[in-house]
């Protein structure tokens, strides 16, 4: 069971309840939500679209991942047995309220869960430092860090020249 294959699932809205079920499975599951994507080592079950009611993971730790502050799982994600945790990453100023209050927002039901986080936006974002102005040396300045360098070390010297440039 825990090498389940790489499926792809396909449904359609208003088709009666569907659940995707993983509780034979006995490793860690990451279930990404967006569309609901279920991965393990060496196995996958994609559903692209929105018509899956449930998800019931495994008896490992599993993890469900709500991809983005757009994405909403109306159904019920259920853990299963193992210590689960919910997820929301690139969380919205709102969503991370609502998860410190103990909520489980944009899910409509959470069960065997033990622990909800929530990524802010800001957090998920790589920041780049601005790049250093840059400014072509004179002779003038080349003499200043001259004189200054036999004053103080060079450390200070690279901390007093380019401050002053």
């Amino acid at each position: 069971e825990d090498l389940f294959g790489n499926d792809t699932i396909t449904e359609l809205a208003n088709e009666g309840v569907d659940t995707m079920n993983f509780q034979l499975v006995t490793v860690a599951l990451t279930v990404s939500l967006g569309s609901v994507t279920v991965t393990t080592l060496g196995a996958s079950a994609v559903h692209t679209g929105t018509a899956i009611e449930a998800v019931i993971g495994g008896t490992g730790n599993d993890t469900f991942v709500m991809t983005s502050s757009s994405v909403t799982f109306p159904g019920t994600l259920n853990g299963g047995g193992g210590s689960n945790s919910l997820r929301y990453n690139a969380a919205s100023a709102a969503i991370v309220n609502a998860v410190s209050l103990g909520q489980t927002p944009n899910v409509g039901q959470a069960i065997n869960i033990g622990s909800v986080t929530a990524v802010p936006l800001l957090s998920s974002l790589a920041i780049a430092a601005p790049a250093a102005p840059e400014k072509t040396l004179t002779a003038e300045d080349l003499a200043f860090a001259a004189l200054a360098y036999d004053q103080i070390s060079s450390s200070t010297l690279r901390k007093k020249v380019f401050a002053t440039l």
